[in-house]
C-alpha cells in the first residue's frame, strides 16, 4: 500500500494515481426561495435537530463507579470488561500496528 505526499511514484515504480475517470457528473444547486431551490431555512432546521448519540466514555464509567460504589476503577479493567462482554469497543488515536509486549489474556 502505497501512501503519497507530493510526489506521483514511490521507490517501488507504483504510480500513484493511475487510472482516470470514465465520466464526469456536473450538479448545480440553487440555494434560497423559489421554485426549484433548496430552503436555507430547512437545511438550517435539520442541522440544529441533528444530535449524534453521545458516546459513553471511560472517563464517565470512572466517575459512575466512583459516585455510586465508591471505588476507583483503572481504565484497563474497564477495557477488560467491555471486551469480554462483547461491547463496541473503538480504535484508540494512538494506537501502534504492533505492540512491544503482547498483551497476556
Amino acid at each position: 500500500m502505497c501512501l503519497h505526499s507530493s510526489s506521483d511514484t514511490c521507490g517501488d515504480g507504483c504510480t500513484a494515481f493511475p487510472q482516470k475517470p470514465d465520466s464526469v457528473i456536473n450538479v448545480k444547486v440553487e440555494f434560497g426561495e423559489g421554485e426549484g431551490k433548496v430552503p436555507l431555512d430547512n437545511i438550517a432546521k435539520r442541522a440544529a435537530a441533528y444530535k449524534p448519540k453521545e458516546r459513553v466514555t471511560y472517563k464517565m464509567i470512572k466517575e459512575y463507579m466512583e459516585a455510586k460504589y465508591g471505588f476507583k476503577v483503572h481504565m484497563a479493567y474497564i477495557a477488560e470488561v467491555k471486551r469480554s462482554l462483547g461491547f463496541t469497543m473503538y480504535d484508540a488515536p494512538n494506537a501502534v500496528e504492533e505492540l512491544k509486549q503482547p498483551r497476556m489474556p
